[in-house]
Formats: C-alpha cells, sequence, structure tokens
C-alpha cells in the first residue's frame, strides 16, 4: 500500500489515479504504525503499555471491519476483494482480544 498504491487500488476494483494513491497510503501508513508498535511491544511483560497496544489494534481492526462492511453492502467494492484483508484483521483483532483476557487483572 506504501510502495505500490495503484496496485491495492486495482486489486479492489478502483480505477488507480494520483488522489487515490495518497489515500491508500495513508491506509497503509496507518497500518504500517500499528505494526511497529506491536513489534516494539512484543516482549513486553503484562502492562498498561501493552493493554493500550492491543486496544489499539481492537479499536483500529474494528474500524476496518466496519469500513469493509460499509464498502461492500453500499457496492463500492466486490466482497471477494475485501475478504483477504478482513481474514487479517479478523486474526489480529480476535488475537488481541485473546490476549488482553489472558491479561493478569
Amino acid at each position: 500500500m506504501m510502495v505500490a498504491p495503484h496496485i491495492q487500488a486495482t486489486n479492489v476494483g478502483f480505477e488507480p489515479s494520483a488522489q487515490l494513491s495518497v489515500f491508500v497510503r495513508a491506509y497503509g501508513a496507518a497500518i504500517l504504525a500499528a505494526t511497529v508498535l506491536n513489534y516494539l511491544v512484543r516482549n513486553e511483560p503484562d502492562s498498561v503499555a501493552l493493554k493500550a497496544a492491543l486496544w489499539s489494534n481492537v479499536t483500529l481492526h474494528l474500524l476496518i471491519t466496519a469500513l469493509h462492511v460499509h464498502v461492500v453492502a453500499t457496492g463500492v467494492v466486490a466482497l471477494g476483494a475485501v475478504i483477504p484483508g478482513q481474514v487479517a484483521n479478523f486474526f489480529i483483532l480476535f488475537g488481541s482480544l485473546y490476549f488482553i483476557r489472558r491479561m493478569a487483572a
């Protein structure tokens, strides 16, 4: 998304443009920032900071899921175009919820 936004745009059925590339890159930047945060806290023991990072994952991936539902329901994007990304969203979303639940109180 950051390096070749036109490929992501084409994969979901949009006509690539310079303007769309800006938004695709911004979307990719948000996901990359979350990925960096996850990497940096990977060895953190149960803490408020780790819990905040996990809740950030939950928030990001719930919002992306809501966006996917909206764009499919309104016919902007085909269901098949969002399924690969949604699988990853569910993996991170439910994984984060699992680890939040396992944390010491």
